[in-house]
């Protein structure tokens, strides 16, 4: 949002208030990614995709945790 912001000299005057969230947490991308596996839709891009069993919301926050780099947490989180 900052270089939206900044991409428009009069944007930043008009748009004056800002919510500012907390990044997500590694458990919490693995819960969200467990709650779109477990209620797809026929609409839904991931239908008929299953979560193998050993995708517990524990092991995904582990695998996200230690194979994310800090470079990309900040560009996905970009502040």
């Amino acid at each position: 949002m900052k270089r939206v912001i900044a991409s428009n000299e009069g944007f930043c005057r008009r748009v004056t208030k800002f919510f500012n969230f907390s990044d997500f947490t590694s458990e919490d991308l693995a819960k969200i990614l467990h709650i779109k596996m477990h209620n797809q839709t026929e609409e839904s891009l991931l239908y008929g995709f299953e979560l193998h069993s050993s995708c517990s919301i524990d092991a995904v926050a582990d695998l996200i945790g230690t194979e994310t780099t800090e470079k990309q947490c900040k560009e996905m989180n970009e502040r």
